[in-house]
């Protein structure tokens, strides 16, 4: 059974490797080794044999290197100073304390009450957020709009430039965003929704379809 598990962690091109180097290596014996007159016929063929083996399995063995250095297809964990940073916009007529009387007639048909209403700057699309005294909604451009729920202040926002949102998970203070972007490829960006900033992003390449998945502990 060990052997079964060591075996599937050994990856094609390292099998490929060791396959090469293990026929430029019999064939370098054969050469030095024995002398006979079939070897001195087929002298130029092991030779160049055992030269493409060598270099077939130099090529393969560097190869993953190189892809784990370009790294194309793992994930990418954006740099500090490369995040999105929070921008504040305290709205100067915001709260609306102005109600049509046909608002504030609907809303009393309801027993409900205007408080304040937000006059937005942007075009809503989503509601991402309603926890506590934290709202936070998504406009049509992609970015993200916070403000404190009781009051309509404290409005910010952070330029995300979400294109194709695919889910969105909130967990204690933090908010889960995961997107599509224009290159085929997912984005996982985590923000603290209480002390609105962005924490940390991570791209998936070559990746069109995805899901968020918490554990508990």
């Amino acid at each position: 059974m060990l052997i079964f598990e060591f075996l599937n962690r050994i990856s094609f091109f390292s099998v490929l490797t060791w396959g090469f180097f293990l026929i430029a290596t019999v064939s370098a014996i054969l050469l030095t080794t024995f002398r006979s007159a079939l070897l001195r016929r087929y002298r130029s063929s092991l030779i160049a044999t055992c030269t493409s083996a060598i270099l077939l399995g130099a090529l393969s063995w560097s190869f993953p290197l190189i892809l784990s250095r370009v790294n194309p297809d793992q994930s990418v964990l954006t740099a500090i100073d490369q995040l999105v940073p929070t921008e504040w916009i305290e709205p100067v007529s915001n709260p609306e304390t102005t109600i049509l009387p046909e608002e504030e007639e609907w809303a009393t048909g309801i027993h409900y009450g205007f408080r304040y209403k937000l006059k937005f700057g942007y075009e809503f699309k989503l509601t991402l957020l309603a926890s506590g005294s934290t709202l936070v909604v998504l406009d049509s451009k992609g970015n993200i709009h916070g403000f404190n729920a009781y009051t309509g202040l404290n409005h910010w926002v952070i330029p995300l430039r979400v294109k194709h949102l695919l889910q969105v998970i909130p967990d204690d203070k933090k908010l889960y965003l995961l997107e599509r972007t224009s290159l085929d490829a997912l984005r996982l960006s985590v923000l603290d929704f209480q002390n609105p900033v962005l924490l940390w992003q991570r791209t998936l390449p070559r990746s069109k379809e995805g899901t968020i998945a918490l554990d508990s502990e």
